[in-house]
């Protein structure tokens, strides 16, 4: 199984929750076939750098064009999938708020 076919299946997170509004709904569908390929963008970054998950965000805006919280929302996903894993904690030169700070998951 690829890294693209492991996000299409879309089986780490719900997209939306029963609760969310309509628009929502509708954003969630109009993204989901875009998921795999922001998460991947996403885990590539992480692979490069050691980032909060806006930092990420904003490089793959900045490298692939396309929306901040799109890519930003991957986050969970990558952690869900074991692909990413936690660093620290430090100023998020984004948001200027203290954050998580996460990295890919080295092999071995």
């Amino acid at each position: 199984m690829t890294q693209q076919d492991l996000f299409d299946q879309g089986g780490y997170a719900p997209p939306v929750r029963n609760t969310d509004p309509k628009t929502s709904r509708e954003a969630a569908q109009h993204i989901k076939p875009l998921r795999g390929r922001l998460a991947i963008a996403m885990l590539e970054v992480w692979k490069r750098y050691s980032l909060t998950a806006n930092e990420a965000a904003a490089k793959c805006v900045d490298e692939h064009g396309g929306i901040h919280e799109s890519y930003r929302k991957r986050k969970r996903e990558l952690y869900d999938a074991g692909l990413i894993e936690l660093v620290t904690t430090r100023q998020c030169s984004v948001t200027g708020m203290n954050a998580e700070v996460w990295r890919a998951k080295r092999d071995g």
